[in-house]
C-alpha cells in the first residue's frame, strides 16, 4: 500500500450542515487514493503526487480550527484516501486536543490504523464507502481482489464495534441489479446504518466511458432499499 511521506491536504471546505450527522463541520480533503474506482468523481485526488500547488499547510487547518471554535463542532477528514496519509494520527491528536469531534472518511483498506485510531479513540463517526461485493470488487475499484481481504476485516470490525458508523455504496445500473444488492446486503449483514447512493454524472469522472449515465429511478433505489432492510438495522437513500 502507497504511503504518503508527509500530509498532503488538497483543500479545506469552511463549512457543512451535511456532512456530520447533526453537528455543524468543516470538511478537509486529502492528497492521493490507493483505489481507481471508475465512478470517481474526484479524480484530482487520486494521484499522491501530480504537481499540484498545496496552498492549504497543517498549521493553516489547525489556526482556522481554533478561530472558530463554538462556531463549527466537527472536523471530517476526507480524501482521497485519509489513512494513507503518514501524519493523519498526529494531526487528529491536535485537533482533539481541541475538543473537536472527527469524522473519518475511508475505503477500509488500512484496517489496523483505523482500528488503532478507534482505540485511541481519536475519531466518532466513520463513514466507510463499501464500494462492491466480491464479485464486483476488481471490476469497480480497478484494484487486485486481494485487497477485499483487508476490506472485509475493517467491515466486520465496525459492525461489531460501539462506534458511531454508516456504510456508504454508490450504485449505477451499468454494474448494480437486484442479485448485487441481495450480495451486498449479506455482506453487511448485521450493521447499524447503510446508506445506498446514487449515481450523477457531475462532469468530471474517473472512466470516462461512463460520461451520460444515469443513476437508478427513486423507484428502483426503494426496491434495493427493501432488499437491502432484510439484512441491515437501517438503509437510508441519497438519491
Amino acid at each position: 500500500m502507497q504511503i504518503s511521506n508527509n500530509f498532503q491536504i488538497a483543500g479545506l471546505q469552511k463549512t457543512s450542515l451535511i456532512d456530520y450527522p447533526k453537528k455543524i463541520s468543516a470538511i478537509l480533503f486529502t492528497q492521493g487514493c490507493n483505489f481507481r474506482c471508475r465512478y470517481c468523481h474526484n479524480p484530482e485526488l487520486i494521484p499522491f503526487n501530480q504537481g499540484m500547488i498545496f496552498n492549504i499547510t497543517e498549521n493553516d487547518v489547525l489556526n482556522f480550527l481554533k478561530s472558530r471554535k463554538h462556531k463549527i463542532e466537527a472536523l471530517c477528514i476526507t480524501g482521497g484516501e485519509p489513512l494513507l496519509q503518514s501524519g493523519l494520527k498526529e494531526f487528529i491528536q491536535k485537533v482533539k486536543k481541541m475538543k473537536y469531534k472527527v469524522k473519518l472518511d475511508t475505503n477500509g483498506s488500512n484496517f489496523e490504523l483505523l482500528k488503532n485510531l478507534i482505540e485511541e479513540k481519536l475519531v466518532d463517526y466513520i463513514a466507510m464507502d463499501y464500494k462492491a461485493h466480491f464479485d464486483l470488487f476488481g471490476t469497480i475499484t480497478q484494484v487486485p481482489e486481494s485487497m477485499f481481504k483487508e476490506i472485509s476485516k475493517t467491515k466486520d470490525y465496525l459492525i461489531n464495534s460501539k462506534l458511531k458508523y454508516e456504510f456508504r455504496i454508490t450504485i449505477l445500473p451499468k454494474f448494480f441489479n437486484d442479485d448485487d444488492i441481495l450480495k451486498l446486503a449479506q455482506e453487511l449483514k448485521g450493521a447499524k446504518l447503510v446508506y445506498l447512493q446514487n449515481f450523477h454524472d457531475n462532469g468530471k469522472l474517473l472512466d470516462e466511458s461512463l460520461a451520460g449515465e444515469l443513476g437508478f429511478t427513486i423507484n428502483k433505489l426503494k426496491d434495493f432499499q427493501k432488499i437491502m432492510k432484510k439484512y441491515v438495522k437501517k438503509c437510508g437513500i441519497r438519491d
